[in-house]
């Protein structure tokens, strides 16, 4: 997207700064936009990066990305506790909140998420998944703790799931 802001070549045309003024000693036109600007952009990894194409500087007063998720805060909140031998847990499919609930928004179930759990004495362990809706255990897994951590694999979290870790 380009902001000019150069007036416009067609007389009568309203243009997208709020204020423009030419500066004689550069030959360049100085605008004052202060507008807010929508990029879609898809849903997948991307890196998105702000640059000046042509004049040599720019000021934004913020930023703000809309229906997007930093990779750094993933779409599975995940809370615990454990002694070392006995854990319980419980995930949250993030995007399963009262608002979206409330719109009848589509949420998509989390599939393929795994954690480490670190703190956990080397040996098997049996996880048993529950139904927190429900109250309910709604199936079993074994898992392995080795000196990095016990690697713990997720069934699908529609909105939320608890576990119970035991050392066998």
């Amino acid at each position: 997207m380009l902001l000019d802001p150069n007036p416009p070549a067609t007389p009568g045309v309203k243009p997208e700064y709020e204020k423009t003024t030419y500066q004689p000693e550069w030959k360049i036109y100085q605008a004052i936009f202060n507008k807010a600007v929508g990029i879609d952009v898809p849903a997948s990894d991307h890196s998105i990066s702000v640059e000046t194409a042509t004049g040599d500087w720019i000021s934004v007063s913020s930023y703000t990305l809309t229906n997007c998720r930093s990779s750094h805060y993933p779409p599975l909140d995940i809370y615990g506790q454990s002694n070392g031998r006995y854990s319980i847990l419980w995930a949250h499919n993030a995007d399963h909140n009262w608002h979206n609930v409330y719109q009848h928004k589509a949420i998509p179930p989390i599939t393929g998420a795994s954690t480490l759990l670190h703190g956990m004495q080397v040996g098997t362990y049996q996880v048993t998944w529950w139904d927190t809706t429900k109250g309910v255990p709604c199936g079993t897994d074994t898992a392995i703790a080795t000196a990095q951590g016990l690697l713990l694999h997720f069934p699908e979290v529609a909105s939320d799931i608890a576990a119970v870790i035991l050392r066998i």
